[in-house]
């Protein structure tokens, strides 16, 4: 058996039992991608109940439960029983997508200093705790703002800590060169995580609304204690071959450079880098995009379209995810195919704009139109946007 690292995961040694001697090192990178694209799916499996009970906590209830009140909000869950609820559930959004921009911005930093598994497991165990600690809420009886308001602050934080992490996992063990499709495949975990998140909280919504957050809780914290247990970060951990960086030099041949021995650059470094702005601006519009769909889909289809209960709203928002998957495979193709990421990318988002407009005025007429274009738009937001951080993000940093 190949001598392992002092600080290799304790599974690692029954993997490599598992794993045929002849070609080790591709059954490792078969297993890196499909631990890591699980790991970021659960990130995102626990950021869907957020979408999903917004139409649980604001209702009109006597059309819910057929019961004629003067007051029909007798079922809402304070504080959002108010004529400000929308007000109160933007904040909490705002909250929680702030403190994880500024989460992602920390992460990124710690995750180039220190070892990556101990890092991405915390951050998976804690962030299910705060994303089941929403639900505790319910049995409980916790109806103050600031609680929920605490949790998402804390929770968005700690949620900064997954894409820095497996993009550097990623990063150790394929180096810069990363086809468009494999890239493609591999990023649409955060749609898989949004179908899976979505099904799961609908089950619940309807009657206790708390379970639609604690078992995505429950997922992200056991993800995080498998990452742990087998994920390994660096190849050399596992005495795997190191990926090549190629990387020009005088004499126009290429040096094999160890991914571990690549320094960690500054922000202001960083945005030197030909194309980071470019792409970032654009990364930045097809994200208010994808994340308004994220967090008012569900609700947006219980209150607007025709007979679509809670559970149904969250299963008929899982089109839009379901769009995305196939829009990362098919924009990573057109990349690889055409070798130009920022046309493809350019394109797509252009197609979006108009179909966002034809959404919100055409959605609301009819059933199958909605469903019609909630799938084209997931097809052309989360397809460029699968593109920009992975295979795009690997032929910025080759400039670096």
């Amino acid at each position: 058996m190949p001598r392992m690292s002092k600080r290799t995961a304790p599974g690692a040694c029954l993997t490599d039992l598992v794993f045929p001697q002849s070609r080790r090192d591709n059954w490792y990178k078969g297993f890196i991608l499909v631990i890591t694209f699980f790991s970021y799916a659960s990130y995102h499996i626990s950021r869907k109940p957020a979408g999903v009970v917004k139409g649980a906590l604001h209702q009109n209830c006597s059309d819910v439960y057929g019961i004629s009140s003067d007051d029909e909000c007798w079922c809402c869950w304070a504080p959002f029983d108010n004529d400000d609820y929308e007000r109160l559930l933007g904040a909490l959004d705002y909250a929680f997508l702030f403190s994880y921009a500024v989460g992602l911005f920390i992460s990124g930093h710690i995750a180039d200093r220190v070892n990556l598994r101990y890092f991405m497991s915390a951050g998976m165990v804690i962030s299910g705790i705060f994303t089941a600690l929403m639900g505790v809420a319910y049995f409980l009886q916790i109806h103050s703002f600031s609680y929920f308001l605490v949790i998402q602050i804390i929770g968005g934080a700690v949620q900064g800590s997954g894409w820095p992490s497996v993009i550097a996992i990623i990063a150790n063990w394929f180096g810069k060169n990363r086809r468009g499709l494999i890239m493609g495949i591999w990023s649409s975990n955060t749609s898989v995580g949004g179908i899976l998140g979505a099904l799961i909280a609908g089950v619940f919504v309807a009657d206790v609304w708390a379970w639609s957050f604690i078992v995505p809780g429950m997922i992200l914290s056991g993800m995080g204690v498998m990452v742990f247990l087998f994920l390994v970060p660096y190849p050399s951990e596992v005495s795997c071959e190191e990926p090549v960086q190629n990387k020009a030099i005088e004499n126009g041949q290429k040096a094999a450079v160890n991914t571990g021995d690549l320094p960690a650059i500054s922000f202001l470094s960083a945005l030197a880098i030909p194309g980071v702005i470019e792409y970032s601006s654009c990364h930045f519009f097809l994200k208010l995009v994808g994340y308004s769909f994220l967090y008012w889909l569900p609700f947006y289809l219980f209150h607007n379209i025709e007979d679509v209960n809670l559970t149904q709203a969250a299963y008929q928002s899982t089109i839009f995810d379901i769009g995305g998957i196939f829009g990362a495979i098919a924009v990573g193709h057109l990349a690889d195919v055409s070798q130009s990421s920022g046309i493809v990318s350019f394109t797509f988002a252009i197609i979006n704009a108009p179909l966002i407009f034809m959404f919100n005025f055409l959605g609301t007429k009819n059933n199958i139109l909605n469903m019609v274009l909630m799938g084209l738009t997931g097809f052309c937001v989360n397809g460029p946007t699968a593109l920009i951080v992975t295979a795009v993000s690997a032929d910025l940093l080759r400039l670096q």
